[in-house]
């Protein structure tokens, strides 16, 4: 039969460890490696457009003189030339047209049409090839740069 003294004598066997401050459980620690796991697992991980306080952009559009306009960005782990075309004043084309990278240049491959779509060299940052992508949206702003002070002389 069970009385509350009974009840209480079992309760009081019962050991339960207590949890140590400031330690994670099994539980939070598995969420959060399965979490970092599901980002990088992504390959691609979008988080804000490339530095652009390294920008060249046009007050208006237009701006640009028609042309093929190339520059140089550089990094940490080496250079990328890119080549950007401009035709009827906006960004017709661009792509790497030299990687001279430690890493292949494979990994912001997808950055070249971001370049046309945005009109402007801010581009996403890749997870894995921060500089590399900053790299190449300085060479973008290099040659734009150039293709900005070309629509300016007489």
């Amino acid at each position: 039969m069970v009385t509350p003294h009974n009840v209480a004598d079992r309760l009081s066997s019962i050991r339960v460890s207590p949890r140590r401050p400031g330690r994670p459980g099994a539980i939070a620690v598995a969420a959060g490696v399965a979490l970092t796991l599901v980002a990088f697992a992504a390959g691609f991980v979008r988080t804000a457009p490339a530095r652009a306080a390294t920008t060249v952009r046009p007050s208006h559009r237009g701006l640009y003189r028609d042309g093929t306009f190339t520059g140089w960005g550089r990094s940490p782990h080496g250079r990328i030339l890119a080549t950007v075309v401009i035709r009827r004043g906006r960004i017709a084309s661009a792509e790497i047209t030299t990687c001279r990278m430690r890493y292949p240049c494979s990994m912001i491959a997808a950055l070249p049409p971001q370049v046309v779509a945005r009109q402007g060299p801010e581009v996403d940052i890749v997870s894995g090839a921060t500089q590399s992508g900053e790299a190449f949206s300085s060479a973008v702003s290099q040659a734009l740069a150039q293709a900005v002070s070309a629509g300016r002389q007489p």
